[in-house]
């Protein structure tokens, strides 16, 4: 009986070592929310974004991809969760997306900046009855600013920074539509457009269960 109680306890220290081996997850802490990623083989590496975009989120996303592909990661899944952050660092980050060829997904909240991440997507998932936070654009001093309102040359290239980049990773009719999307309201409230609506638009690709 001995034997046989030291022998299943062998069994199962080899299955957890393999386990723990083949599967790493990692939570690391940014500025402004915590970045995860999970690797179990080269086709299902995951990361997850919790929290405000800053610069510092997009020093530590270019931290996870480095080690991704010492991993030889052949598919990556970024899963999103933020209420938006700073504009500037959310472009930077959507384009990595789109050269990484990253597929996004969407089962919390993206609002504002979160969005020019998620559009990046090689292939765009929102969970069904989820939804995407639009508004206008605001500046330091809390302005809100879009074309119609922009009042000197810098308000204007914040708006074309961002509108470029959405014309960039879609279609033209789905790019008028998030840019309509966001000139809707102030960048004092949200406009929240559900999974179905942003289907139709072709701003995303897949509404899954």
């Amino acid at each position: 009986m001995k034997y046989i109680t030291l022998t299943f306890l062998c069994i199962c220290s080899v299955l957890i070592f393999i386990l723990f081996t083949n599967e790493q997850i990692a939570t690391q802490r940014y500025d402004n929310g915590l970045i995860t990623y999970q690797f179990s083989n080269p086709n299902n590496c995951v990361i997850k974004i919790s929290g405000l975009v800053d610069e510092d989120l997009g020093y530590k996303f270019s931290d996870v991809l480095s080690l991704f592909e010492k991993k030889n990661c052949k598919k990556i899944s970024l899963y999103l969760n933020s209420n938006g952050g700073k504009l500037l660092y959310s472009i930077e980050i959507g384009k990595t997306v789109r050269e990484k060829n990253i597929e996004t997904f969407i089962t919390d909240s993206c609002d504002s900046a979160c969005g020019y991440i998620f559009v990046g997507g090689v292939k765009r998932n929102i969970q069904k009855y989820r939804t995407m936070g639009f508004h206008q654009a605001s500046v330091d001093d809390g302005r809100c600013i879009s074309m119609k309102t922009a009042i000197d040359s810098i308000d204007r290239k914040i708006i074309e920074l961002g509108y470029n980049h959405i014309k960039m990773m879609l279609n033209d009719k789905s790019s008028k539509k998030w840019i309509s999307y966001e000139e809707m309201t102030s960048c004092k409230n949200m406009l929240q457009v559900g999974s179905s609506e942003l289907l139709k638009d072709g701003i995303v690709d897949t509404v899954f269960d």
